[in-house]
């Protein structure tokens, strides 16, 4: 797979498309998809995903690491015990969250403006 920094609009979709299915593979849920172009100068795009629990976060957040996208990951922030990740990969944000700290910082609300991109 093609590192992002050097993708396209193509590229783009189809390692939003990858990681999607990957953290479904893992039985995350609520995946929302926003797309902040125009809105947002650090990044382009947000994938959003809820976790059942601190197991279940880890497990996404290892399937994100290792397994797929780990020449595209920049950084991590926060801890599964803290109940929100943040992954960074460049144009691509992935928050995982437990859902009592997804609908604390409800994430969709404040960026209210962007839109929601469907994911197949």
């Amino acid at each position: 797979m093609n590192s992002i920094f050097k993708g396209d609009f193509l590229a783009i979709t189809e390692l939003i498309k990858n990681i999607v299915k990957s953290l479904g593979d893992k039985k995350g849920f609520d995946i929302v998809v926003l797309d902040l172009r125009g809105i947002a100068v650090f990044c382009d795009y947000f994938v959003i995903c809820s976790a059942l629990n601190i197991p279940h976060i880890e497990a996404l957040l290892q399937q994100i690491k290792s397994e797929v996208f780990s020449e595209d990951v920049r950084s991590i922030e926060g801890t599964p015990s803290s109940g929100w990740i943040l992954i960074d990969m460049g144009r691509i944000i992935i928050h995982l969250f437990l859902p009592d700290k997804r609908e604390y910082y409800s994430l969709e609300e404040l960026w209210g403006d962007a839109k929601k991109i469907g994911i197949d």
